[in-house]
């Protein structure tokens, strides 16, 4: 295996960590006094990944009251036909079943909620792995191809991936003294890039960003269907902001990795809807977040990931000067 190889690798691992966030589009009336807690669902299974599920509790707005994960509930998962008994760890639950791309997962919790029986039930479809092209990058531009399933809704969010080797200064980032030995530290720094994109085949449907000036606007991350495009071979061109200057280093090499989530439809709009709330236009209403959770709130919704290597950057900055 090779050392790009073993990089991609320990991206996509990374990149597969899923953090939970309990939030719901259902309305919940407040009448003036604390209402019966929810069963919360979060889960978010990803293609080659073990499927896990946290259950906690909704609690009251104004109490301060932690949220606290649910160990006594009967969970099954339904996959390929097979059905698996949940295993509380302390934290999730679970199952002893790996994401397999294509198949159709069923979630079925029961447990007593407030003195009450409560059953609580999920579904999603786990989706197949973005097929990418190999990507170049060209000074700031970077394009790659991505290959769309035909005859079916793709939902998708783009990212990239900066991977920053950067030979620094050891210490306090002094200059080295006459007679000195220079001594650096080598260090690998891995952040979300931040991007341009003006494709209104990418952009127009979700990106709630006003430009005056009709320049291609920035992304952090970029959510997007495949509406335009459905079962084409679409060329993605996007262009890189590159790397900061820090005066203490000597030497950085960033590596560019396109990192494309194919997403089952509940999964895009959760997410969409989450980095919608952090949107600051004035105009901006409120925005209700996605649930699919029957009898209950939360999340159980899919998603698989693919990486494309683009290119890099090599640059060497002056020696220190007194």
């Amino acid at each position: 295996m090779t050392n790009r190889s073993r990089l991609i690798n320990a991206i996509v691992a990374g990149v597969v960590m899923v953090m939970g966030a309990v939030s719901c589009e259902k309305a919940i009336d407040f009448k003036g006094e604390e209402s019966a807690p929810y069963v919360v669902v979060t889960s978010q299974p990803e293609a080659g990944e073990p499927v896990t599920v946290r259950l906690t509790r909704s609690r009251f707005f104004l109490s301060g009251r932690q949220f606290g994960a649910i160990g006594n509930a009967s969970v099954t998962l339904m996959a390929a036909g097979n059905s698996y008994v949940g295993t509380f760890n302390g934290k999730d639950y679970t199952f002893g079943y790996t994401a397999v791309e294509g198949d159709t997962l069923q979630l079925t919790v029961k447990m007593q909620n407030g003195g009450e029986d409560t059953v609580v039930k999920a579904g999603t479809k786990v989706p197949y792995k973005p097929q990418l092209a190999t990507g170049n990058r060209i000074g700031k531009k970077i394009k790659f191809t991505l290959k769309d399933r035909a005859g079916e809704s793709n939902y998708y969010r783009m990212r990239l991936m900066q991977v920053d080797t950067t030979i620094m200064a050891e210490g306090d980032y002094r200059p080295v003294k006459d007679g000195e030995e220079p001594d650096y530290d080598t260090i690998v720094d891995t952040v979300w890039a931040i991007f341009a994109c003006n494709d209104a085949a990418l952009t127009n449907a979700t990106s709630l960003d006003i430009n005056i000036d009709g320049d291609a606007q920035s992304y952090s991350e970029l959510y997007f269907t495949d509406v335009v495009f459905d079962g084409q071979n679409y060329e993605i061109a996007i262009e890189s902001d590159g790397s900061d200057y820090y005066p203490y280093r000597k030497r950085i090499i960033s590596s560019y990795y396109v990192v494309i989530e194919s997403m089952s439809r509940d999964a895009y709009y959760y997410e969409l809807s989450l980095s919608n709330q952090d949107e600051e236009f004035f105009m901006t209403e409120p925005v209700q977040v996605q649930c699919n959770i029957d009898g209950g709130i939360g999340i159980f919704a899919a998603k698989a990931t693919a990486i494309v290597y683009v290119g890099r950057d090599e640059t060497e900055y002056q020696e220190w000067e007194e």
